[in-house]
């Protein structure tokens, strides 16, 4: 992470691919009988490692235009549950994806098009993250690659309609301001109140007219 600004020593391109194969040698990227003798924790502590690597891996590949390590159809492991990221008790986690799928039973929804059925937590930033890269991987191996080209146009133009519908299925799902619960206080890892204060600098300064991140309205800033 220190090495994204800096101009010397490894760059982030051979670090986070360092970091994937570490990831890929421990089989972190596959759902084993073995990862699942993991206690519910230390089997959430592993998704979590897995994913944050892929996240890194994949936003360095997108922005220098260069080859994913590894396919999205060779990866097996879940996304992490999403719960508060303080909580390690087992029974809590268990307890979590109990209801979890109960509110998925009742509602007829899956976590493909209902991804936050008990509401947000302080994990959900970071999935919606993940389900983002996960698109993106898509759209890169889809629409860019030489094969692409080849397609007829009724082809080309519905596997594009295709992406830009998951697209938009994600945007949809960012909650609106309104339905962040400001009693939390500190949802995203940041006081709301002082998220301005991180924000990054433009020209010009910035405003988000106090606007919290990862809302809808957020996301119309950019």
């Amino acid at each position: 992470m220190y090495s994204f600004r800096s101009t010397q020593g490894l760059s982030t391109w051979h670090l986070t691919g360092l970091a994937m194969r570490t990831a890929l040698e421990l089989g972190l990227h596959r759902k084993t009988p073995k990862a699942q003798q993991l206690s519910p924790f230390h089997e959430e502590t592993k998704k979590r490692i897995w994913w944050s690597v892929y996240a890194l891996e994949r936003t360095i590949a997108f922005q220098l235009g260069r080859p994913i390590a590894i396919q999205d159809d060779e990866i097996d492991s879940e996304l992490p549950l999403d719960i508060d990221c303080h909580v390690t008790d087992d029974e809590q986690i268990l307890a979590r994806r109990v209801a979890i799928d109960k509110k998925l039973s009742e509602t007829g929804t899956t976590l493909e098009n209902n991804p936050y059925p008990l509401g947000w937590t302080t994990m959900s930033p970071s999935l919606h993250h993940i389900r983002l890269r996960r698109i993106l991987t898509k759209i890169k191996e889809k629409v860019y690659h030489s094969r692409f080209s080849q397609e007829k146009a009724e082809q080309r133009y519905a596997s594009v309609d295709a992406l830009a519908s998951e697209l938009d299925q994600w945007r949809a799902l960012i909650p609106a301001k309104s339905s962040i619960d400001k009693s939390a206080g500190n949802l995203f890892g940041l006081d709301l109140e002082t998220q301005n204060e991180f924000k990054p600098e433009v020209e010009g300064g910035w405003d988000s007219g106090g606007i919290p991140f990862y809302t809808g309205e957020w996301f119309e800033l950019q």
